[in-house]
């Protein structure tokens, strides 16, 4: 596979779809990430819009996707087949400038449009990404978001690349709130990567009980998506205090993932937390 060849990649929450990801950027192509729950309508105008030359899937999301002339692969009922091919290690032709990914914005978009990263900037991204948070290979880093975003690439390659784990959630996980904490608590999780409005949800349900419930393996939580009510910042401020790390980012869907990020820490006033929401002293990534 030659560098820009885009590739459609839709596929469940799974061990299929990381290493779907990992195998298309090692051999040197691009991908597309396609939200499975998405509608069939979106898919193919994204699919049509993209231009990508091949379609990654897996049984169950193959029968969302539109009838193509690009080739589709799927990643379990396929594997006999794609188990025959060479394991020899390739050599990639990708460069610094060459295309590492595309992420379309919301379907509730008029016109979504797809954006363009680049491996130098998702490179640089995780090495700052691995100084910030201090991920190393003690950590249990939990996969949240949707393929669909950009999020995804905050928890996945960082983790990896550092010699965490990465655990992926499930349904079941989300039913509620104590039900989410409590997994997280049986599966060890260090780091936490989650939606502002979840974050406040946690907080509004569980009130001052939050800090007994909250994993004691736990160290750092990083939100973002939304803007943070200072209510919400005053609670955990009072009830949690410094432990677990609470770091709040700012994700522009024209960049690669986050631009900005700050600790916030009982040092942190409202009122100087409500001038960094403004970006005014955020701390830059770049």
């Amino acid at each position: 596979m030659s560098p820009e060849v885009l590739v459609g990649i839709c596929v469940e929450d799974s061990i299929e779809m990381i290493i779907g990801l990992l195998g298309i950027l090692k051999a040197g192509g691009a991908y597309l990430q396609l939200d499975p729950d998405y509608s069939p309508e979106y898919l193919t105008d994204i699919i049509c819009d993209s231009q990508v030359h091949l379609l990654l899937a897996d049984e169950k999301s193959r029968s969302i996707l539109p009838e193509s002339k690009e080739q589709i692969i799927c990643l379990d009922q396929d594997s006999p087949i794609i188990a025959n091919y060479s394991s020899q290690n390739i050599a990639s032709l990708a460069t610094s400038a060459s295309l590492a990914y595309v992420v379309y914005t919301s379907e509730s978009e008029e016109k979504p449009k797809g954006v363009e990263i680049e491996h130098r900037y998702l490179t640089n991204f995780i090495q700052w990404s691995r100084d910030e948070y201090k991920i190393d290979q003690s950590d249990r880093v939990l996969q949240f978001y949707s393929i669909s975003f950009n999020s995804p690439v905050d928890e996945i390659y960082p983790c990896l690349l550092c010699g965490g784990t990465l655990v992926l959630r499930n349904e079941q996980m989300l039913s509620s709130v104590s039900t989410f904490i409590q997994t997280c608590e049986e599966w060890g999780i260090t780091v936490l990567n989650l939606p502002t409005p979840y974050w406040q949800q946690i907080i509004a349900e569980l009130d001052n009980s939050i800090k007994k419930l909250l994993p004691d393996s736990l160290r750092l939580i990083i939100i973002g998506g939304e803007r943070v009510l200072k209510s919400s910042v005053k609670s955990w401020q009072e009830v949690v205090g410094i432990s677990p790390q609470l770091i709040n980012t700012y994700r522009p869907i024209d960049g690669t993932v986050i631009a900005t990020s700050l600790k916030i820490t009982p040092s942190v006033t409202i009122q100087q937390y409500l001038l960094d929401v403004l970006l005014l002293t955020y701390k830059p990534i770049f």
